[in-house]
């Protein structure tokens, strides 16, 4: 009985240990893969710096609905690694202990569409805020804490009616179905992403996310191509705000002292060996995206200006 007895137990480690270690070692990106920046091609990029760094096993963790549940599962998982805004993580540490290993792996931008033309800059958002449908991501996700930030900025704003969409496909096409009056969401400025070339298509404009109060929040104003030329065209070209990619992981504080010391030292490891690693190798080298960082420009003052004193001129001649 004893020999049986062992035998399971035996295989039963056999089975259960690599599934244990495999639990320790997921990241977490946003969607699918196949459509997902976050999950196709960020994380199969931390997945080889990690394997170079004798960090090795790490996998996918599966997907996920955005920013907010990235940090909940690094919160609860401490040795788990996800992707994040990094506009959201301010506020959102007081409430969950996380390790910000890398604060930029590429640019995220704030987009707002409309297939109205009347619309044309911020003021025009802000003070029609009571007569606006807005379709943005799941509630969980990034481009919704990001609308979430503008509204604790424009109270106006918290007039506005608001429905989730499950992926920025849908909430392009909500705008061009005439369901919503503006969409918003946060992307990376990729030029060949198909979303910008369904806005093109569907004929909707891209007002510019840019106000004097967008600064305190931590934004910067960019200017960058969201859509090729044609053959006799140039690219459109626009600046609106924008944050950056951050990988995350656990934190120290929240490791329970019960904990197996090698979670501890996981962390610790994965934390000063990924922050010795140059930036550069965590942004993706594909020609598309080297393409994207080369047509990405920090806004000129001139222009800057401009699509402020705009917007404020009209936001006071809206609020009269």
């Amino acid at each position: 009985m004893r020999r049986i007895w062992m035998a399971t137990l035996v295989c039963w480690m056999a089975v259960a240990t690599p599934a244990i270690a495999n639990d320790l070692k997921k990241i977490w990106g946003g969607g699918p893969q196949n459509v997902s920046a976050y999950s196709g091609v960020y994380v199969p990029l931390l997945i080889d710096i990690l394997n170079r760094q004798r960090l090795t096993g790490y996998q996918w963790g599966g997907t996920s609905a955005g920013t907010l549940q990235n940090v909940k599962m690094v919160h609860d998982n401490p040795t788990h690694l996800a992707l994040a805004q990094h506009d959201l993580l301010e506020q959102l540490k007081d409430e969950y202990k996380f390790t910000v290993v890398k604060p930029d792996v590429g640019p995220e931008c704030l987009y707002m569409i409309t297939k109205q033309p009347a619309y044309d800059n911020w003021g025009h958002v802000v003070g029609n805020g009571w007569n606006i449908k807005v379709a943005t991501g799941g509630q969980q996700s990034g481009s919704w804490g990001t609308w979430q930030r503008l509204v604790s900025t424009y109270n106006e704003l918290n007039d506005a009616e608001v429905i989730h969409m499950s992926n920025t496909g849908e909430i392009v096409r909500e705008v061009e179905a005439g369901k919503a009056t503006f969409g918003f969401f946060v992307m990376r400025p990729d030029p060949s992403s198909k979303v910008f070339n369904d806005i093109k298509e569907a004929g909707l404009k891209i007002v510019p996310v840019v106000d004097f109060d967008l600064e305190d929040l931590g934004y910067q104003y960019l200017s960058l191509k969201v859509a090729y030329g044609g053959l006799f065209s140039q690219p459109d070209i626009i600046t609106t705000a924008c944050t950056s990619v951050a990988v995350i992981t656990g934190h120290a504080d929240n490791i329970a002292a019960s904990s197996d010391r090698r979670v501890r030292k996981r962390v610790a490891a994965t934390i000063q060996r990924l922050q010795a690693v140059p930036d550069d190798r965590f942004k993706p080298k594909s020609e598309s995206w080297r393409d994207m960082f080369d047509n990405i420009k920090l806004a000129t003052p001139d222009v800057i200006n401009a699509l402020k004193a705009k917007a404020k001129q009209t936001m006071a001649s809206l609020s009269q």
